[in-house]
């Protein structure tokens, strides 16, 4: 039932951002599919338990994209360091509180083609794609596509989506614009390391770090709202990019990457059973290494203690 129910809502959210098409008209034509995933989230009836949803996504093949190679695609996000600013700016200010804010479907809510070509001043872009197959059972299901046919029918797209190279930016230049509307100026450090009086705020792509006064955090969540839609908030502790951040009652800022380390495990590959410890590493076990080490030297930003052991695994 979730699975139909979430299939349905994501092609009524379709129909804002495309228009229907002739497949012999059309230019640039991708194919698509729908990537599902399974998330827990605050059960609305309940708020204090938690249920399990399935997150729908209709998503483009980008890589089917003609102009990929030919399109500005930049989106910026903060550095590590601004994170580290952050931080220091809230420990530094007792009274400022530690904030999250993450919008809801984010890439469908940039800047529509036409905009981005007037915003920027390059070509507009004219993107098509067709729907998985079994959708224009349900598309036809709407005013206006009851007549629908796949063999016949495509989409074109009013906002790049999602797998389209240019849906970040899309997003992020929009949300630019809204932050400076508010009078918050990037730093020439870090331009989306952005100030005002009483507010910091880190962005990362559709993910907003604050620290601030909890009136201006407030009323910088009401400005994003009323142009993104409704927000989901964390006020005093939130994880950003596998990095835990929690303002303590003493006013102190403590970073942990505890829930991130836990989510490792050791290599298992059936390459390893019978091995001898002297033997070469068959390929698909030394790219698990690499990926395993990989994660580990990430841990280094809270664990300082460990540089020691990822530089030996680096030249072993």
């Amino acid at each position: 039932y979730g699975y139909h129910r979430d299939l349905h809502l994501s092609l009524r959210l379709l129909r804002q951002m495309c228009i229907r098409d002739r497949l012999k008209d059309a230019h640039n034509i991708m194919t698509s599919r729908y990537v599902v995933k399974w998330k827990w989230v605050k059960d609305p009836e309940s708020p204090k338990d938690m249920t399990k949803i399935i997150r729908m996504r209709l998503v483009l093949r980008g890589f089917m994209d003609n102009e990929a190679y030919s399109i500005e695609t930049f989106a910026g996000t903060a550095r590590r360091t601004s994170q580290r600013l952050l931080a220091s700016e809230a420990a530094c200010h007792p009274d400022w509180i530690i904030a999250s804010l993450d919008v809801d479907k984010a890439f469908l809510k940039g800047y529509t083609h036409k905009e981005l070509a007037e915003k920027t001043g390059e070509p507009e872009r004219i993107v098509h794609f067709t729907l998985p197959p079994g959708s224009a059972a349900v598309i036809r299901q709407f005013k206006g596509y009851e007549d629908f046919d796949e063999a016949k029918h495509c989409l074109k797209c009013l906002k790049p989506g999602t797998g389209t190279k240019e849906a970040p930016r899309a997003f992020s230049l929009k949300l630019g614009e809204v932050t400076r509307n508010f009078g918050l100026k990037g730093t020439s450090f870090d331009p989306e390391f952005e100030m005002k009086e009483n507010l910091r705020t880190a962005k990362h792509v559709d993910d907003i770090n604050l620290t601030g006064t909890e009136k201006e955090i407030d009323a910088y969540v009401k400005i994003v709202e009323a142009t993104f839609g409704e927000v989901k908030l964390n006020k005093h502790c939130y994880t950003c990019v596998g990095i835990r951040q929690e303002k303590l009652p003493n006013g102190d800022v403590q970073l942990d990457q505890d829930e991130y380390i836990k989510t490792m495990r050791p290599i298992v590959h059936p390459d390893l059973t019978g091995a001898k410890p002297e033997d070469p590493a068959t390929k698909p076990v030394a790219d698990q290494f690499v990926s395993l080490r990989g994660a580990l030297a990430y841990a280094t930003i809270t664990q300082a203690w460990i540089q020691v052991y990822v530089c030996l695994l680096y030249t072993s």
